[in-house]
């Protein structure tokens, strides 16, 4: 059968990458793939099966529990023999080029904001067969793969990466102040009322706000409302519905009036050696990020300081915490259909969805575990932090992602229209403004 690719056409509709942006990423030079079945360095078993396997699990707690996966499978699957090809840095970047040049390994850790381009171009294939055939519970999965990779009785991912919004807080700083810890009882006046506390500009600021709508001014629109980022017609974006603008407003306004975060132009500055996280380094008391970081911000945080994880503050409209949660999941690829692997690398990413990986997450904590009663097991909850518990109580409240055509682009606009906002260039109704209109013009491309 003949190898099935992504034209170069389709890659930059997709994408929104410029020409430019596709060659510089061509010009890199690849990762160089670490074979893994079951021994480092070990070299495939002519007469076993070889699946090819894409991950950016390659360092700190998640590249530990990729490790101790890989090891796992060759055990229990000793004619399997998986090839690991870890791609640090530009992750996605790398696939699309993969795809592109038709060199895409047969299973890979994927996202939504692609998947429905992927289904439609038969990149991914429906597993559904496979998935009866080993006698899959897919309830067990909480809350599951995102809505575009079930279609029509289909199945095109299985869960892996779970990531819910989530809120920490930096318990050292809150005591050397004698500010008063988080509770439930929170909202967003109070987080900016002790944030102006904790607040010693330029050493050290109560919150951290950032340009990233999933964990920052999309969740808490989400919280702050009871619809979603668009019209379910994807006629028209909603960033200036009074749920989702109230969201925004609030997070410009930390940096640009209430001056309780740090400009983004002052962000590396306060960076630390060693240290990626800008709440690791213990330079800002709360930051809302996933809870899939919990993991690596034990390794970077070590002793330093005490840190937890703190309620999602409550919306002002709704009186709701929560937000959004998202799963990177695995796909299977065409080419693994095509070199006539698609079992087994099926067979692959169920393993790496069921209980003997996800209980590894829930010890290393590189994200949420998948499986809903290792999410409530004590290996999962335990401390540290000590507020374990807090990440399931949000989960309960969150929804999930609404991707459509075209929203990878849709997304990049909405960001770079904020901002403007954050840093300045603009006031909040005018940032407020041009995010409706801009993302609006993407929707409007969307191929009937």
């Amino acid at each position: 059968m003949k190898q099935q690719k992504l034209s170069r056409r389709e890659l930059l509709r997709i994408t929104g990458i410029s020409a430019t942006g596709v060659l510089l990423a061509a010009c890199v030079t690849p990762q160089g793939a670490a074979p893994a079945t079951g021994g480092e360095g070990a070299a495939p078993d002519a007469a076993g099966t070889e699946v090819r396997f894409a991950t950016d699990w390659v360092e700190g707690a998640r590249g530990a529990t990729m490790d101790a996966a890989m090891e796992m499978f060759a055990e229990q699957n000793p004619d399997i023999h998986v090839t690991l090809e870890p791609i640090g840095g530009d992750y996605f970047d790398r696939l699309l080029i993969q795809f592109s040049g038709g060199t895409v390994a047969d299973a890979i850790l994927f996202e939504g904001v692609l998947g429905l381009e992927f289904i439609k171009e038969g990149l991914i294939i429906d597993i559904s067969a496979t998935l009866d055939a080993l006698g899959v519970d897919q309830s067990k999965w909480r809350p599951g793969v995102v809505h575009i990779f079930k279609q029509e009785n289909k199945v095109y991912a299985v869960p892996f990466q779970l990531t819910p919004a989530i809120w920490v807080y930096n318990k050292t700083l809150f005591e050397q102040a004698g500010a008063p810890l988080p509770d439930d009882s929170w909202d967003w006046d109070m987080v900016l009322e002790v944030a102006q506390q904790l607040t010693s500009a330029p050493d050290a600021y109560g919150l951290w706000t950032r340009v990233d709508m999933f964990h920052q001014y999309g969740s808490a629109g989400l919280s702050n409302s009871d619809i979603h980022w668009v019209t379910e017609d994807l006629t028209k974006t909603n960033w200036d519905e009074p749920g989702f603008a109230q969201a925004i407003r609030w997070n410009i306004e930390s940096v640009q009036l209430h001056k309780v975060s740090p400009p983004p132009a002052e962000v590396e500055g306060l960076l630390t050696a060693g240290i990626s996280n800008l709440f690791a380094t213990g330079k800002v008391a709360m930051n809302r990020v996933n809870a899939g970081a919990i993991g690596s911000l034990k390794d970077q945080v070590g002793d330093r300081f005490e840190w937890d994880v703190m309620p999602t503050p409550k919306a002002p409209l709704t009186g709701k915490g929560g937000g959004l949660w998202n799963d990177q999941p695995h796909v299977v690829t065409s080419n693994a259909r095509d070199r006539g692997v698609l079992e087994e690398a099926a067979q692959l990413v169920v393993f790496l969805a069921g209980d003997d990986v996800q209980s590894i997450i829930a010890r290393d904590r590189g994200s949420v575990p998948t499986v809903q009663s290792i999410q409530e097991s004590e290996a999962y909850l335990s401390p540290p932090p000590a507020s374990m518990p807090i990440v399931l109580d949000e989960l309960a409240q969150e929804v999930g992602p609404f991707y459509f055509p075209n929203w990878l682009e849709w997304y990049r606009t909405a960001n770079k229209e904020f901002e403007l906002g954050l840093i300045g260039e603009r006031d909040v109704d005018a940032t407020i403004e041009a995010m409706v209109t801009e993302c609006n013009k993407v929707l409007a491309n969307i191929e009937a």
